[in-house]
């Protein structure tokens, strides 16, 4: 991994080639509506937190998986205003998409 960006309590790094970036976050911040241009998949390594996605509303828990799709609206609160730690890849759909290819699809 190269090209550390740290902003408080996140850091971000672009995994070997540059469609792929891993995020680690610890925060008790609440995030308004927003969107990703990437597929994100990811873990929940601590806490909870709430958001409204695509799905509906969703509580993820320590352990529990958490993805979002590209330009899917999404937002995150902390449960109980305690902070929570995240870990997320996100993969740039051309990259998916030449995966699915290679694999026929």
């Amino acid at each position: 991994m190269s090209q550390m960006k740290v902003s408080k309590q996140f850091k971000a790094r672009v995994c070997g080639q540059t469609d792929i970036v891993a995020v680690e976050a610890m925060s008790s911040q609440s995030f308004g509506r927003h969107t990703h241009d990437q597929f994100g998949i990811g873990v929940v390594v601590s806490g909870a937190q709430d958001s409204a996605s695509g799905r509906g509303q969703v509580r993820a828990t320590n352990g529990n998986m958490i993805t979002v799709n590209p330009n899917e609206v999404h937002d995150g609160r902390p449960v109980e205003g305690k902070a929570r730690t995240w870990r997320m890849l996100y993969l740039d759909p051309e990259l998916i998409a030449q995966f699915a290819q290679s694999m026929g699809h």
